[in-house]
């Protein structure tokens, strides 16, 4: 939660969880998440932090990176295949919390990283459609 990754690195060599939860689910990476640590939050993953672990709330690091507003720590776990479409035991995605954060710098991230997700599966659609239009020519 300090954000001392000297710590974090001792601590993982000593053989300690990445994946350890507390009595709410919560994790190394989900802490360091929630209190803005990229840094942390990319080393945690180095050393095998679970990206898709919940809390008690069903809430991931994700979420809770946009709940509490923390752009970058949110970059970190965007870049590493966080699922933007979790949803949580309120039935809340993770833009919903990025939109309530108020941070426009991460709301900006958000809603470019959802559409280069969206303009990236239309392509693969596409392209499967090639495909088939192809294969049934050759037939």
């Amino acid at each position: 939660m300090a954000g001392c990754s000297s710590s974090v690195k001792l601590l993982c060599d000593s053989g300690a969880s990445v994946n350890a939860s507390d009595f709410d689910g919560r994790t190394p990476l989900v802490l360091a998440t929630q209190m803005c640590h990229p840094h942390i939050c990319q080393l945690l993953l180095e050393r095998g932090a679970d990206i898709a672990i919940r809390d008690k709330q069903n809430k991931t690091a994700l979420t809770l990176g946009c709940e509490y507003g923390c752009k970058d720590a949110v970059e970190v776990l965007l870049k590493s295949g966080a699922d933007v479409t979790a949803v949580d035991s309120f039935g809340h995605d993770c833009f919903h919390y990025a939109r309530l954060s108020k941070n426009q710098e991460l709301v900006s991230l958000f809603k470019t990283y959802l559409d280069n997700v969206t303009k990236a599966k239309e392509a693969a659609k596409m392209e499967q459609k090639k495909r088939q239009v192809t294969s049934h020519r050759s037939l």
